[in-house]
Order: structure tokens, then C-alpha cells, then sequence
């Protein structure tokens, strides 16, 4: 029971007593018995001051058990909103830890593809220094050659001169000249 049901208690019955008049501090009065009324055979007579005191205890526990209930309802109540408000926050970072996960799942993919380009570009690195190596290598090369560049000329010039020298040769000695020479011409 969340509420005390006014219909539901003795108090209503027996003087129609609500949890509200309860709670606001009244109590059920007695009318003293009239002595017609009483059974003096039997001899058992009650002191209406005792049986006050007793109705009065009754009803202070009853208004504390009452205060206490009403109490602990007003907790109870304030317990389910906190209670909505955890599951609330709950389900929110729940929804954010999955969020998270899925960005760190994004994240090591990136870290993956990240890493695949180090690789490449390391390779690319290497081959570049092994291309600027080349390179040097053969401009190295080309200096040793240059200083040939205007030798080879001047070597052909003088091959043609021999080749020139030969044919006039052999065209005053009247022979043949061999097709090598004539095929050569530079």
C-alpha cells in the first residue's frame, strides 16, 4: 500500500477517524458509561481515567506510526524520481560508452590506415635515397665523362682524317677500296 486508505482503518469504522484528523492531533472521545449500563454482577468495573490513558497511548503511536508512513511515502516518492533520474543518467552513458566504443573502434581503423601510410611513406623514403643515391652515382659519372665531351669530337675528326688519308691511298695505287670504308662515313 503506497497511501493509508481512510476507509481502510479501524478508526474510520469505529469513529469515523481519518489519517488526516490523526495527523492533525485529534483524538476519538469516550462517553463515561452510564452505571445502568454496567454489568455489576460480573463486578468488572473500568476507570475512565485509566482507559483514557490508554486511548492515549494508543493514538501518539498511532500519530507517530502515521507521521513515519507519511514520512517514509514522501522518501519513497522522492526515491522513485531520483530513482528515474539515475536510470536516465544511466541509460545516457550507457548510450555514450557504446558512442566511445564505436569512436575507438573508428580511432584503431584510423590508427590502422595511419600506420599503412607510415609504412608507405618510409618506403617511399628509402627508395628516394636509394634514387638520390643513383643520382649522385651518375652524376659523378657524367663529371668523369665531361672532359671527354670534346675529345670524342676531335677523335672523330681525326678518324675521318686516317679513313680520308686511306682512300686517297688506295685510289693513287689504283686499288680496290674495301666497302668498310665506304659504308662508314661520318
Amino acid at each position: 500500500m503506497t497511501r493509508i486508505e481512510t476507509e481502510s482503518t479501524a478508526l474510520w469504522e469505529l469513529g469515523k477517524m481519518t489519517p488526516d484528523m490523526i495527523l492533525d492531533g485529534e483524538r476519538a472521545e469516550l462517553d463515561p458509561l452510564e452505571p445502568k449500563k454496567i454489568n455489576a454482577r460480573k463486578g468488572q468495573y473500568v476507570d475512565l481515567n485509566f482507559v483514557k490513558k490508554v486511548i492515549d497511548a494508543y493514538a501518539d503511536d498511532l500519530l507517530q506510526a502515521y507521521r513515519t508512513i507519511q514520512s517514509l511515502e514522501e522518501e519513497l516518492s522522492e526515491a522513485k524520481g531520483q530513482s528515474e533520474v539515475a536510470v536516465k543518467r544511466a541509460d545516457t552513458a550507457a548510450k555514450q560508452v557504446q558512442d566511445m566504443m564505436r569512436g575507438d573502434a573508428e580511432f584503431q581503423k584510423a590508427e590502422q590506415i595511419l600506420a599503412t601510410f607510415e609504412q608507405q611513406l618510409e618506403t617511399l623514403a628509402s627508395q628516394k635515397a636509394a634514387d638520390a643515391a643513383m643520382i649522385t652515382d651518375l652524376q659523378g659519372q657524367l663529371q668523369s665523362l665531361l672532359p671527354l665531351q670534346d675529345e670524342v669530337p676531335r677523335m672523330r675528326q681525326d678518324v675521318q682524317t686516317v679513313i680520308d688519308n686511306l682512300r686517297d691511298y688506295f685510289e693513287e695505287e689504283g686499288l680496290e677500296i674495301p666497302e668498310v670504308f665506304e659504308e662508314e662515313e661520318m
